[in-house]
Formats: structure tokens, C-alpha cells, sequence
């Protein structure tokens, strides 16, 4: 079992990924840096705002809830 890690840890990682920085990505978010950097710490984004970006970043962002026999929601 791995180690789990924040929301704010995977958005940083994906960004790292990416090549993209906290300003650009604020800047493209529609905010200013100082905001995108306190909402990463607060860990508050709706599953629209992660997918939005997801798509800043060029990826993909699985949000769901699987169970063992195979229902997903």
C-alpha cells in the first residue's frame, strides 16, 4: 500500500509533470497566484474545477467510487 498523499501534493506533481508553474497555472485558471496557491494548501476545488485543470495541465482527472462488483458512481 502506498503513501497517500494530498490533493495538493497530486496537483503540484501533475504540474511538475506538465512543465507548467503555479503562475501559469493560476493565470490560466482565471486567478490570480496568490489565490491558486491558498486554495492548493486549503485543498478546496469542486470535480469541475480538478477537471478544468486537468485540462490546463493536458491530462485526465478520474474522479469516482468503484465497488467489488463492479458499480461505479
Amino acid at each position: 500500500c502506498g503513501k497517500i498523499i494530498t490533493l495538493d501534493e497530486q496537483i503540484r506533481s501533475a504540474m511538475l509533470h506538465a512543465g507548467i508553474n503555479i503562475t501559469e497555472l493560476a493565470d490560466r485558471f482565471g486567478i490570480s497566484q496568490p489565490n491558486m496557491t491558498q486554495r492548493l494548501k486549503r485543498g478546496k476545488f469542486t470535480k469541475e474545477e480538478l477537471q478544468k485543470i486537468a485540462n490546463i495541465l493536458g491530462c485526465e482527472f478520474i474522479s469516482e467510487f468503484r465497488f467489488s462488483d463492479g458499480y461505479k458512481y
